[in-house]
């Protein structure tokens, strides 16, 4: 599925198209199991009531920015904290070499089905890993397990959204069919529908295809 799609922050005027946002409600998980569902609820609620339908996105990795990842993991003495230079800025990486933070991602995404696979405001989900989540770090370069997860846990986390989603279709950047972290897992993990694949650009993404 193809088409244009315009990011929820511009003034619009038309009603025939979904609205795309990034969302950093990961980190609004202050305590374990406990998030804070609000600004997502705010999107959806804003964006519908123009009569549109959400696109939405969750980043942990954004260029000159923290981390999403919840303050109380990061308080976990075995957690290791990364910042370095991508994009020219000062970038704070997930450590995903962390347990916690493993099953954490896995529990977001479970109450996420929970909450909005049946929700109408709610057409398509991206996800995925670095920079925006769109499966790239240009700069330093990925590290599995480290900056970036492990092959393992990418085949787990993928395989784990299947089962979750059954109304919501979701999406990974073009880009995994690009990078070489990907091998074969994350085809692997579709074992009930197609992989999806989601770019900015529609123009790319057609010759893609």
């Amino acid at each position: 599925m193809t088409g244009l799609v315009f990011w929820e922050s511009l003034d619009l005027r038309c009603r025939c198209h979904p609205a795309r946002i990034f969302i950093s409600a990961i980190r609004r998980c202050k305590v374990k199991e406990q998030c804070d569902w609000s600004i997502v609820e705010e999107k959806l609620a804003g964006i519908a009531s123009r009569k549109h339908q959400a696109v939405l996105r969750f980043w942990d990795t954004y260029p000159g920015r923290e981390s999403g990842v919840p303050d109380y993991i990061k308080a976990l003495p075995d957690y290791k904290n990364v910042v370095e230079k991508s994009e020219n800025r000062d970038t704070e990486f997930p450590d995903w070499s962390h347990p916690e933070y493993q099953r954490f991602i896995l529990e977001f995404f479970e109450t996420l089905a929970q909450k909005y696979d049946n929700d109408p405001r709610l057409a398509f989900l991206e996800v995925g890993f670095g920079l925006w989540s769109e499966y790239h770090i240009y700069d330093p370069g990925r590290e599995n397990g480290r900056k970036f997860p492990s092959k393992a846990f990418q085949s787990q986390y993928f395989r784990h959204l299947d089962t979750l989603f059954h109304n919501t279709p979701w999406m990974i950047s073009q880009d995994s069919l690009m990078c070489a972290n990907r091998a074969i897992c994350i085809r692997r993990s579709a074992t009930r529908s197609a992989i999806r694949y989601f770019d900015d650009s529609f123009i790319w993404l057609g010759t893609r295809l």
